[in-house]
């Protein structure tokens, strides 16, 4: 959770005071690269998406409303850095098209919890990032940040039908590595 800065070093990075504007990449980058690494399989790119969003953080803080959350404020500016980051790189490459599936991805409430009892939120994060790019991109938007599948699509330049069907693959693929990790720790406590 990211706390919010001091009227010190907001009202500083007003006035462009290299200083405050130090201070506040150093409160924020902790938070900045864990949202950055949710989309990326690399430190460097990581990095990189902090680095830009920073900038953008800096040239609009001057229209920072104090009675948003400056937590929810910053995540929407780095998530869009990293949607911009897509749409330009997607212009580069080809379009692929995924054929539209629904896949079985029910879990039990039994398995739910157990689950939740042997993974930590750090192994259930290093599993999402072994997903593919695209489908771990449309999976945290959904799953994590909240987005729709309409938003999704918006955003992404995709339809509606390929979000939920990167969804449901990431689900399909997330609930296959969770059951090797949970047979490989019953197998590890025997």
């Amino acid at each position: 959770m990211l706390k919010q800065p001091s009227e010190n070093i907001l009202e500083g990075c007003i006035k462009q005071d290299r200083k405050a504007q130090y201070l506040l990449y150093k409160h924020c980058y902790g938070f900045m690269m864990m949202v950055s690494m949710r989309y990326t399989n690399n430190r460097e790119d990581g990095v990189s998406f902090v680095n830009q969003a920073f900038l953008k953080v800096l040239k609009s803080i001057q229209s920072y409303n104090v009675n948003i959350s400056f937590e929810a404020w910053i995540r929407r500016v780095q998530v869009n850095t990293i949607i911009d980051d897509y749409r330009k790189r997607k212009r580069e490459k080809e379009l692929i098209v995924y054929r539209e599936e629904t896949f079985d991805t029910d879990i039990s409430g039994s398995q739910a919890a157990e689950i939740e009892s042997r993974l930590a939120a750090e192994d259930l994060m290093a599993i999402i990032a072994t997903l593919p790019p695209m489908t771990k991109r449309v999976f945290n938007l959904f799953a994590i940040d909240g987005y729709s599948h309409q938003e999704i699509s918006d955003e992404l330049g995709m339809s509606v039908g390929t979000s939920k069907w990167h969804v449901n693959n990431a689900r399909t693929m997330l609930q296959a590595k969770i059951k090797l990790v949970l047979n490989s720790l019953k197998s590890f406590a025997l």
